[in-house]
């Protein structure tokens, strides 16, 4: 969403450029998670992950919810949005963690914590899997780090560069 409320600010107060009001954004980014969840859940079991942001902390978890009571019959779509900032998902041999990548500093720390949250008493996707990677956004640029087999791919904005990015160079 990139603000958080009808101010446009993000979670912390900054105020951001966006081309329409805040009822249009939230419409939109609805209509558009429908859409594809829709196109999907024809075919496949869909899992959504909700994934707050350092602009978006509360209109996210909003967004989440709609969904959550969209699709709350529907056995083949789940939503996931608790309010942690890390999600996982488990897939074969393949386990992914998603953060938006603004707490967790520096950010090689995210290896430590998956293994932390996915080893025993937590559980033991850590141990089931064989490929893992980290999914994270924040810095609005593509990168890849690897520590120990454990990717951490940091991926670029899809919004385009307003101006407060453009000046301090969050870019990509």
């Amino acid at each position: 969403l990139h603000v958080d409320g009808m101010n446009l600010t993000t979670a912390r107060g900054t105020q951001m450029e966006t081309t329409t009001d805040y009822h249009n954004i939230f419409k939109i980014v609805v209509k558009m998670c429908r859409e594809m969840i829709n196109l999907y859940a024809r075919q496949y079991k869909v899992n959504v992950l909700i994934i707050p942001g350092n602009h978006d902390y509360s209109s996210s978890w909003h967004v989440g919810e709609v969904l959550r009571a969209i699709y709350e019959d529907c056995p083949s779509v789940i939503i996931c949005n608790n309010p942690k900032p890390r999600k996982y998902f488990h897939y074969g041999n393949f386990l992914m963690q998603f953060t938006h990548g603004d707490k967790e500093k520096p950010i090689r720390k995210l290896f430590d914590i998956a293994v932390a949250e996915n080893s025993p008493p937590h559980g033991n996707l850590w141990g089931e899997s064989v490929y893992r990677e980290s999914f994270i956004g924040h810095k609005h640029m593509e990168e890849v780090i690897e520590i120990c087999g454990f990717k951490i791919r940091r991926c670029a904005s899809l919004a385009p560069t307003d101006t407060y990015h453009d000046t301090y160079g969050y870019v990509g």
